[in-house]
Formats: C-alpha cells, structure tokens, sequence
C-alpha cells in the first residue's frame, strides 16, 4: 500500500497498540493486523474506524479497562462458531 508519512505512522501505531492479545498476552500475528488494517469491507472499514478512536482515547481508560483485538486462539474460545 501506497500511504503518506501520517497514514504510515497511524499504521505503525495501530500495529503496535493491537499487537497484544488482552487475553492471554500472546502476540497477535502481524500479517493477521495488517490483513485487517488494509480490509475494504465497509463492516472492517467501520471496526477499524472504532478501534483507531478508542487507541486514540486509550489513554483516557489506562487501568481501566483493557482495550485489544483478541488472537486467534482466544477469538476461537470466545466465538467457537468461527
């Protein structure tokens, strides 16, 4: 992808906030993250949306409540239908 400095650095950022799991801390795959990231659905463009706001405001619920995108592992213990 084509993206200007800013976009890049918002990329970067995304990858390295969501790189994480919440759940069992594992580390999400980065070709999962940037699969995602570069999505075009409308459904993947709005959660990417929502999920770049809330990295934008996590530092508001630091300690509060814990914001990430699970791993596959753990997305498939919570949505076994997948």
């Amino acid at each position: 992808e084509n993206l200007s400095d800013k976009e890049k650095k918002i990329c970067d950022n995304f990858l390295e906030f969501y790189s994480i799991c919440p759940i069992c801390k594992g580390e999400n795959h980065k070709d999962d993250l940037m699969r995602f990231y570069f999505e075009e659905t409308e459904f993947a463009k709005k959660l990417k949306e929502n999920l770049l706001k809330l990295m934008h405001k996590s530092k508001n619920y630091k300690n509060k409540i814990i914001i990430g995108i699970p791993c596959c592992q753990c997305f498939k213990k919570i949505n076994p239908s997948v």
